[in-house]
């Protein structure tokens, strides 16, 4: 984690999962996101103490282990208090859940039970506004907070001193080339979150996204029209696949090889398995697609609308 100097009050650390420390008046500072683990946390309370900062929250944007891993170690070390929505405070409180609705469901097991995917559960997390609204932690340390979900349930964006923390509303084109597939949880959500960005393009002076390097507006926007043209090429090749009716493992296995994307892991698969699954969702809802059971499989298949 590189430490950045975004603005006189506001520091990010740019890394593999990006964290940022928000200061007031007299040292005061708000911490987003600490990242995966304590190594990272580490990272964070170093600077803190560099520059004569007292943590008075952490923040997350929301519960994805590499976000949330390093909230337990930074809250033993400071006493700050833990912020998130209500549906990721569940998840911060009860890591077990990410791998849970990973594995829909089921009890995991194997790399679903790292910490690339279950954190250290903290007990005592702080709701955040549940719409768009202000957290005043006193002393002139006020936090936009700034709905995105999409990639996560109740995933939030925090702006301070003109700078926008948006999680991972967007992946950088690099990542997304990447991955092949943006993890994500409900695709009409995080259309509805990349509008809001777009809407807000000119208001902020940098944008920090989860992963990746901060970005000015005109860095923003290319990076929203990447995860737009990311998720209607996804769609457009479900549709095309589901010409003939596939199971979800056959769709995957059609997606993949198209991307030429391979599986380095379980956890890997069941990422792109939800992301996947997301995309049916969104196109059944739109009566593009629908599933058949019979006998001992379930498929999908284009309904030629």
């Amino acid at each position: 984690m590189v430490p950045e100097r975004l603005t006189d009050r506001v520091w990010g650390l740019i890394g593999p999962t990006n964290s940022g420390i928000l200061v007031a008046d007299g040292g005061r500072a708000a911490v987003i996101d600490p990242g995966l683990d304590e190594s990272s946390a580490r990272k964070v309370l170093r600077l803190l103490n560099e520059q004569g900062l007292k943590a008075v929250a952490i923040i997350n944007t929301h519960a994805h282990a590499d976000h949330i891993g390093g909230d337990r170690f930074l809250h033993a070390r400071t006493g700050a208090p833990v912020y998130a929505s209500s549906f990721e405070a569940t998840v911060v409180r009860n890591p077990v859940w990410e791998p849970i609705y990973l594995a829909a469901g089921a009890l995991p097991g194997g790399e679903l039970e790292s910490k690339f995917f279950m954190a250290e559960a903290v007990a005592d997390v702080r709701d955040l506004p549940a719409e768009a609204a202000r957290l005043d932690l006193g002393e002139g340390l006020v936090v936009e907070v700034v709905p995105l979900p999409g990639h996560a349930y109740g995933q939030v964006g925090l702006a301070y001193d003109g700078v926008l923390f948006t999680a991972d509303a967007f992946f950088p084109p690099a990542i997304l080339a990447k991955h092949g597939v943006p993890f994500c949880v409900d695709v009409q959500a995080a259309l509805a979150s990349l509008a809001t960005l777009n809407s807000v393009a000119a208001r902020y002076r940098r944008y920090v996204p989860g992963h990746g390097q901060a970005l000015d507006g005109q860095g923003l926007s290319e990076s929203l029209a990447a995860n737009r043209e990311a998720f209607d090429r996804l769609r457009w090749m479900v549709l095309e696949v589901l010409a003939q009716p596939r199971t979800l493992d056959d769709l995957m296995a059609a997606l993949a090889t198209r991307i030429g994307l391979s599986f380095a892991g379980v956890g890997q698969y069941y990422l792109v398995r939800t992301g996947v699954t997301a995309i049916l969702t969104d196109l059944e809802r739109r009566g593009l697609v629908a599933w058949q059971a019979g006998g001992p499989i379930l498929s999908w298949s284009a309904t030629g609308r």
